[in-house]
């Protein structure tokens, strides 16, 4: 097992007499943060070439090539914000076991870490993102709202901009900013961005986003050889197309 900076984790399957490290492929299982997992899948399947197939407990499994010559399997199940991959380096092998009842999961599958947030700054900011080793995406400070932080126990991390006077416990729709790690962040989005009802916006950098035209209040983004995905959620679907579209979006760390 291999426990990652950005909150994922490898579990490779050596056969006996293989020593631990060895190079080469072998069976491989990877759990990733990624809100909005299950959605994601669920627009992949929708594209044309794809193989899909339904799990117990509600789980979606996808791969973008024909099942019997596929070496690469994605799973979500609904209300989960986490991702798992499988890889086989025997073509079919992947979802052969992943649709005979392979996987198994430690722990409790159906619960979302809870945010909660507190009034942070630019020096705060700068500190979270030194202590968890990665970027932390935000707008900069906003005139007449004040910048709050969350960090989740997935790895995720949210910034958001609450009406100045208001506390930490403040409900309501405020614009987000979320992190989140993943791996192949880039590819995913590449991905997403074909679906049925996907608009794109390109970005500096070489950055894409992608907007899910049933739901415009949430883009996903992210950049070329990162593992982080990026979220901006905005009860106004045209302010958040505007925070993205206009490169408001900062990195810290």
């Amino acid at each position: 097992m291999v426990r990652a900076n950005n909150g994922s984790i490898y579990i490779r399957y050596l056969p006996t007499g293989i020593p631990v490290g060895a190079p080469g492929e072998y069976l491989t299982v990877v759990t990733y943060p990624f809100p909005g997992a299950y959605a994601a899948i669920a627009s992949v399947a929708k594209q044309n070439g794809t193989s899909t197939s339904t799990l117990a407990n509600g789980g979606l499994a996808e791969t973008s090539a024909p099942a019997s010559r596929s070496t690469n399997v994605h799973i979500a199940y609904p209300g989960v914000d986490y991702q798992v991959e499988v890889f086989d380096p025997t073509p079919g092998a992947a979802m052969q076991f992943v649709t005979h009842g392979g996987l198994a999961a430690f722990g409790k599958v159906d619960a979302t870490p809870t945010a909660t947030f507190t009034a942070t700054s630019l020096a705060k900011l700068k500190t979270a993102a030194a202590s968890l080793g990665h970027p932390i995406y935000w707008v900069g400070p906003k005139q007449a709202y004040t910048p709050e932080l969350a960090r989740l126990s997935n790895g995720q991390v949210q910034v958001r901009y609450v009406p100045t006077g208001q506390t930490g416990d403040a409900t309501g729709s405020y614009l987000t900013i979320g992190t989140y790690p993943f791996v192949k962040a880039f590819a995913t989005i590449q991905r997403l961005a074909k679906g049925p009802h996907a608009k794109t916006i390109h970005l500096s950098g070489g950055g894409l986003a992608v907007i899910d035209t049933q739901t415009p209040q949430s883009i996903h983004l992210a950049y070329p050889n990162s593992a982080y995905q990026i979220e901006v959620y905005d009860p106004s679907a045209a302010d958040a197309k505007q925070v993205v579209s206009t490169d408001e979006l900062k990195s810290i760390g």
